[in-house]
């Protein structure tokens, strides 16, 4: 959810990524191979974590993985796909992502919205390596999803992304990363719930949480999903017990959180 510059709401931002089919052409048709060779050139899929929570926070106690758990609850083998784009891993084809795509647009037409859509993203002013890395972004937009459908549009910021962009909430996208305090995956999936002032994403960059406080018509069914992720992550966190059963349970959770796109 965003803002424009005079403080109004970007209805078509905000009405576009309240759609699911919209969501899923990011996480299924972005080719970001590029943009990862910005940092990692000769390998640029090391860049890449196909879930939410990253491999090596935690294993249970037969020693599995716990994004491999997740990687179950997906349908995919983790361990035959590690290493391969998320297109892969849901072995997703031209031809596929072009009937989602167009299930989105026939979606959001139909409730007003405009294409191209424009995907607000903030650089420092004045740093050429970050205009350089988001002009290979833009590109990976336009040739994975195509300039009628949605367009990556690079803004600038002076001296600070949270007082001038983050918290006046002008972006539709905003990259950041964080590491675990401890092991376990609710330091992840637990800064995207609902009703919890310490879910830093979805209070600060997300701003789901303001979403959900008074949802428009159209943002209703994602308040749904992000309601039911919200009651499968304080189940999962309250299996203070049995270890086994807490990942398991996260596992359920965050794959429903990508089966749905609500973190891309």
């Amino acid at each position: 959810y965003c803002l424009n510059t005079d403080g109004t709401p970007n209805e078509n931002w905000n009405k576009a990524v309240a759609n699911r089919a919209f969501r899923r052409c990011f996480q299924e048709g972005l080719n970001l191979i590029p943009d990862y060779a910005r940092f990692n050139k000769s390998n640029p899929l090391k860049c890449e974590n196909n879930y939410y929570t990253m491999k090596g926070v935690c294993y249970n106690s037969k020693g599995t993985d716990y994004v491999d758990l997740v990687a179950k609850e997906l349908g995919i083998d983790g361990e035959k796909y590690d290493g391969k784009t998320m297109v892969h891993l849901r072995k997703s084809t031209a031809d596929s992502i072009a009937a989602l795509k167009k299930q989105a647009m026939d979606e959001l037409t139909a409730i007003g919205v405009t294409f191209p859509v424009h995907c607000y993203h903030y650089i420092k002013s004045g740093d050429t390596t970050a205009l350089d890395t988001a002009t290979v972004l833009k590109q990976c937009f336009s040739e994975s999803l195509g300039d009628d459908f949605v367009v990556l549009d690079i803004g600038t910021y002076v001296s600070s992304i949270y007082k001038e962009v983050r918290n006046v909430q002008l972006h539709s996208i905003l990259q950041n990363g964080w590491g675990a305090d401890f092991g376990d995956p609710v330091n992840f999936v637990g800064q995207e719930i609902l009703h919890d002032s310490n879910a830093y994403y979805a209070v600060n960059y997300s701003n789901i949480q303001l979403v959900a406080e008074d949802p428009a018509d159209y943002q209703k069914e994602l308040v749904d999903e992000f309601e039911q992720f919200t009651d499968l992550v304080n189940a999962a966190n309250a299996i203070v017990d049995d270890t086994d059963a807490r990942y398991e349970a996260f596992a359920k959770a965050e794959a429903y959180m990508i089966n749905n796109s609500l973190a891309v």
